[in-house]
């Protein structure tokens, strides 16, 4: 991941701070470095610049210093297109599919039909040299099935990836998928039992994983009484009062380790979520969260609809709601499937 961020910022002539944890010296670093800094021009030679998009060349650009002791940072080059360049379609030309989804990714609106979440990853290796991965994710539940003869329910999906290379000069590639589920009946599923939708709510959120919470606590409480039983038991026996004593210790500072396993990971992901609400509040509002709000607060506010995040965020500051009743304030829940 370093060196895909480390390639981005060399070929761009930027900087790239890694494995530093000061980010005040950081910010301080980068401002200074735009203190003071040359523009520098030169006009290419004729035929640098291509009609045809397909045709275009990078044209790499190298700039040397001639006094010792100074260091320079450049765009490592250009691609030889013009700015007037475009992949306008014809006029009266129809629209492909690839080409309404280009230009509602383009768009300043939101393309609300299908919620898509899109995680994208620049890493660059020795073997495949630049690539990007990406990992999309749309639920099930708001494609459209077919219901075909053979008694299957087939869905097909559009994906259409765009990575610019140049001014207005894409690179496009689509993908089709197409996915098969058995028909209702072979689930169970009638008009009269239509399929079961889990729909999380105040009721349900709370998650348990019966392994740690009811299985390991059951035992090390278990084993901690019997040993404390056996320490008793053992008080007047000299020859087993130490090793009694000392596995009632043993046992508790095993009990005590598992308490700290659930505390600590949770306040990880308490920091994650504060992080993630106060990017989401400053999308919508430009501004972040009320600093009077706790972390418990903004922990319980990840659960409100964008519809009523922001306004439930103000109420919260300004009344001091307890998480308990933000959560039961909202009225349109934002489920979490992550946090155990």
């Amino acid at each position: 991941m370093q060196e895909g961020l480390d390639a981005l910022a060399r070929r761009t002539g930027g900087l790239f701070y890694h494995d530093r944890n000061d980010i005040p010296e950081c910010i301080r670093q980068a401002t200074d470095d735009q203190l003071g800094y040359y523009l520098l021009g030169y006009s290419p030679r004729e035929g640098t610049f291509e009609k045809d998009a397909a045709k275009a060349k990078f044209h790499r650009v190298v700039v040397r210093m001639r006094l010792p002791g100074l260091t320079v940072r450049w765009k490592s080059g250009f691609n030889g297109v013009t700015d007037e360049l475009t992949t306008a379609l014809p006029s009266g030309a129809p629209k492909t599919r690839e080409r309404q989804l280009l230009d509602a990714l383009a768009s300043p609106f939101s393309a609300t039909g299908l919620k898509v979440r899109l995680t994208s990853l620049f890493n660059q290796t020795k073997q495949s040299g630049a690539l990007v991965q990406s990992l999309l994710h749309f639920g099930g539940k708001e494609l459209a099935f077919q219901h075909e003869a053979d008694g299957t329910w087939h869905a097909a999906v559009d994906v259409v990836t765009s990575a610019y290379r140049g001014v207005k000069q894409p690179m496009q590639q689509r993908q089709r998928r197409r996915w098969s589920v058995p028909p209702p009946h072979a689930l169970g599923w009638t008009e009269e039992n239509p399929r079961p939708m889990s729909t999380q709510n105040y009721a349900n959120h709370a998650r348990y994983v019966t392994g740690y919470h009811i299985v390991l606590f059951g035992i090390l409480v278990l084993t901690l009484i019997g040993s404390v039983v056996n320490l008793y038991h053992s008080i007047d026996d000299h020859q087993r009062l130490y090793s009694a004593a000392l596995i009632v210790v043993l046992t508790f500072c095993t009990l005590l380790l598992s308490f700290y396993a659930r505390v600590f990971p949770l306040k990880a992901q308490d920091r994650a979520i504060r992080a993630e609400e106060n990017l989401r509040h400053f999308v919508m509002t430009g501004k972040l969260l009320d600093a009077r709000l706790s972390a418990l607060q903004i922990v319980a506010l990840r659960f409100a609809s964008d519809a009523e995040f922001v306004a439930l965020a103000a109420r919260a500051a300004n009344e001091n709601l307890a998480p308990k009743d933000i959560k039961q304030a909202i009225k349109t829940w934002r489920a979490d499937e992550y946090r155990v």
